[in-house]
């Protein structure tokens, strides 16, 4: 596939991310649960959720229905753009590269105010969940990009640095990038000077998920209701006004000096399109 530009190739379809799922699910012997609690969120039969995992012709009109999608990610406390075709998008960067480095020049001159966040703690969420602070950064150090609100369909608004895991609590440092012909990164930069934005929300893929009401009532865990995400491997983590966990929330602010605005950045043939054009992030759900 060729967008005119550069050729596009597609590595992954919503229906590999629902077989990946049952698979890795089915490494810790929850496979069962987790494909009735699929069916159920469809309003279908564990067969059905087999055959879309399985591309099955009849069923692929569910996988292009919005809400269904909505549905089967919800299901397993998953973000519907999960369930995406993930693509790979190759540039010839090499004319990119002199305003690549005139851009990194600027940046060098201008001082960019951080703010430190609670990112994550083992605490239960609004959905009485709790998210093991065991966490994989391996993947999310490779992009530790800042989304607004979990919009992967837009670029970000800002990046993380010195994001680590401690005393059971996960901590990171926002720098906002507002850019000129990016309204919404301008806005979000001048909320968090404001503090009218203090709260963050992780998205993460964890290796497996228990329900709370199927540990041992001794256990500190153990609850009627929500799942315990355990080894969530950490994907991106997003400003939002209202995140799952109450918690996660400012600290402090490292630098308080204002931000001049980044120059407009012109490139050819960004790949910002449809959500089901996102990458799919195998998943993960927020917290």
């Amino acid at each position: 596939m060729s967008n005119g530009h550069s050729p596009i190739y597609i590595t992954t379809t919503p229906a590999d991310v629902v077989r990946r799922w049952i698979g890795e699910a089915a490494r810790d012997g929850l496979d069962g649960y987790l494909v009735q609690r699929m069916a159920e969120g469809i309003g279908g039969t564990t067969g059905d959720v087999h055959a879309i995992a399985q591309a099955s012709a009849p069923h692929l009109d569910q996988l292009l229905d919005g809400e269904i999608v909505q549905r089967l990610a919800g299901s397993v406390g998953a973000s519907p753009l999960a369930l995406s075709y993930r693509t790979v998008l190759r540039y010839d960067l090499a004319g990119m590269q002199e305003e690549e480095e005139e851009e990194r020049a600027d940046d060098d001159k201008k001082k960019r105010p951080g703010y430190r966040f609670v990112m994550s703690d083992a605490e239960p969420d609004r959905a009485d969940d709790i998210v093991e602070q065991t966490w994989n950064l391996s993947e999310f150090q490779q992009n530790p990009v800042a989304p607004y609100n979990h919009d992967y369909s837009a670029p970000p608004i800002g990046r993380w640095e010195n994001v680590r895991a401690s005393g059971g609590v996960l901590r990171g440092t926002l720098i906002p990038s507002p850019v000129e012909s990016y309204p919404l990164s301008l806005t979000v930069a001048a909320l968090l000077e404001q503090r009218v934005l203090r709260t963050v929300s992780v998205g993460f893929r964890p290796a497996a998920v228990i329900a709370r009401s199927s540990l041992p009532e001794e256990d500190t865990r153990y609850a009627t209701r929500g799942a315990v995400y355990v080894r969530p491997r950490l994907i991106e983590a997003s400003v939002t006004p209202m995140p799952m966990n109450p918690r996660a929330a400012l600290a402090r602010s490292i630098q308080a000096a204002p931000e001049a605005v980044a120059r407009s950045i012109r490139v050819e043939a960004m790949p910002w399109g449809e959500a089901a054009a996102d990458p799919d992030l195998g998943g993960f759900p927020w917290s």
